[in-house]
């Protein structure tokens, strides 16, 4: 979609592993899988996550920039961001995600 080679990555450099640079732009929204399993589990008492509620996290809500995104929305934004920084060599162009203070 954006023409980037995936096996090419920032920090993480295993020439065993092809997804490098997907491994490197996804780390920043670790923390909102995190906190859906943290709240899951350790909350909610379940001891088991299913497809749907890992996948439902895509639908969370995130700042970027100021503004409200969709995690779904917000990993775009991101990469989006990380193509600016390689055309303009400059790193605060990159947008990365905050969760929302004191919740969703």
């Amino acid at each position: 979609m954006h023409s980037l080679e995936p096996s090419f990555g920032i920090h993480h450099v295993s020439v065993n592993n092809p997804y490098n640079l997907s491994d490197d732009l996804i780390e920043p929204f670790r923390p909102f899988v995190d906190s859906l399993v943290f709240e899951n589990i350790y909350d909610k008492g379940t001891n088991e996550l299913d497809k749907k509620m890992l996948v439902g996290v895509l639908m969370e809500r995130c700042v970027i920039d100021g503004k409200v995104y969709r995690l779904g929305d917000a990993i775009r934004k991101t990469v989006e961001s990380y193509l600016r920084c390689l055309n303009t060599n400059a790193i605060s162009d990159i947008l990365l995600p905050q969760m929302i203070e004191g919740g969703r």
